[in-house]
């Protein structure tokens, strides 16, 4: 939400007349919306800080020709905004790499530095310079999801299904959240006093690429509106004001990785849902497809899953047996359950044919069943060197051949990117 009147309460607490000066730090994409608010903020004719300088990772080396590229959008939407831009190899790695650069910033006195998706640990050197602290905005309710990849942890955890608790005590709060902290950076990685916390509902769809802008958005707006507490000491790196976070109640939210993006079906179709929205953008989730198996003609695809939705979510004996048998009914069976099961070979038979994807009547949707029979449907595609596609034009291309998700792990070294 927007927070009304926080430049007109900034301009109130200049006392001296001077502008505090304020440098922000920050590296993907996300990082730019909360620079633009920010900056923004400060050109209003009653703005009582202005941003000094701005920190971002360097240019890195993006193209086969390992040709230098602009590194981020916050560096290009920092020099059309002509703002001072600093790109520092690296603050942790070496002193002797970051020592020009702390100088350079202790030379300019900021009052408050902010992050957002900087990317990288600041010394407990940087962390002494600005003199009101350092403020970062972090897209989880803290004292959970500390780390790098909070959004998606949360997603894969299942936040969006009901597990999640309100972190902020409001009985009247649907248990279906997530949320972003405003908090003092500390030497431990997320663990600072938290100035401002606010939830945000989930409908169980959101994918971390589409949620994680959102958080920002709303992260900088609580940032603006706590500036004001700050700036007159209201809030303080010691915890005078804020919340102290509970280390007993911390989890982690470990970096990403590719090896992760693999889906095997040998979870409820839930989770697969849920991996699918985790990750999201980047790395995705791929699956592996044999086309035509045991023919001549037989294809091996690694296919990228970009939307997905739950079909079928209770699993069990019962769930795998009407995807074995769709045309028997259960109820007719009564205390006869097991009777199929008598006849073991075509059983088998139909055992090979668990892992064959089916076409939803309506042609929307790859079904695809785990292997404790509940049901995932594939709504859009991604096929090697393709753009995403929906379901519908997927099987048109593959005109009537079968497809079939992959028993063991292979690997084609063609995956869709």
């Amino acid at each position: 939400m927007r927070v009304p009147g926080v430049a007109r309460t900034l301009s109130m607490l200049a006392g001296d007349g001077g502008k505090k000066k304020v440098v922000f730090l920050g590296t993907p994409e996300v990082a730019t919306i909360a620079f633009r608010k920010i900056f923004e903020a400060s050109k209003a004719a009653d703005s009582t800080f202005e941003v000094s300088a701005v920190v971002s990772n360097p240019p890195a080396k993006a193209n086969r020709k390992k040709e230098l590229q602009a590194s981020n959008r916050t560096v290009m939407r920092c020099d059309a905004m002509r703002c001072d831009v600093w790109t520092p190899t690296g603050i942790m790695k070496k002193f002797e790499d970051s020592a020009e650069f702390l100088e350079k910033l202790e030379s300019l006195s900021p009052d408050l530095c902010i992050t957002a998706a900087y990317g990288q640990f600041l010394t407990k050197k940087f962390l002494t310079i600005p003199r009101l602290g350092t403020v970062n905005i972090h897209p989880s309710l803290l004292p959970k999801y500390r780390g790098a990849s909070p959004v998606p942890r949360a997603l894969e955890d299942g936040v969006a299904g009901g597990e999640a608790e309100s972190q902020l005590g409001d009985a009247e709060v649907c248990a279906a959240v997530t949320g972003v902290s405003v908090l003092f950076t500390q030497f431990e990685m997320d663990a600072g006093p938290i100035i401002r916390q606010e939830e945000y509902p989930l409908t169980g769809d959101e994918k971390a690429d589409q949620l994680l802008p959102i958080l920002f958005d709303r992260g900088s707006e609580l940032l603006l509106s706590a500036l004001p507490g700050i700036f007159e000491g209201k809030y303080q790196q010691d915890g005078t004001g804020c919340i102290i976070q509970n280390d007993e109640e911390a989890t982690y939210a470990a970096k990403m990785n590719k090896e992760e993006s693999k889906l095997w079906f040998t979870e409820n179709a839930k989770y697969m849902h849920n991996r699918v929205r985790a990750f999201a953008g980047w790395p995705g989730t791929t699956m592996d497809l044999v086309i035509n198996s045991g023919c001549p003609d037989e294809e091996k695809m690694t296919v990228k899953i970009v939307t997905s939705r739950i079909r079928r979510e209770q699993g069990g004996a019962i769930q795998l047996f009407t995807s074995l048998f769709p045309s028997i009914s259960i109820s007719s069976f009564s205390n006869s359950i097991c009777d199929p099961f008598l006849s073991l070979p075509p059983l088998l038979i139909r055992l090979a044919h668990l892992h064959l994807l089916a076409n939803e009547a309506a042609g929307n949707a790859l079904v695809i069943t785990c292997d404790d029979g509940s049901q995932l449907d594939a709504i859009e595609v991604q096929p090697p060197g393709k753009k995403p596609m929906d379901a519908k034009s997927f099987w048109n291309g593959m005109r009537g051949r079968s497809v079939e998700r992959a028993r063991v792990p292979w690997s084609t070294g063609k995956v869709p990117t």
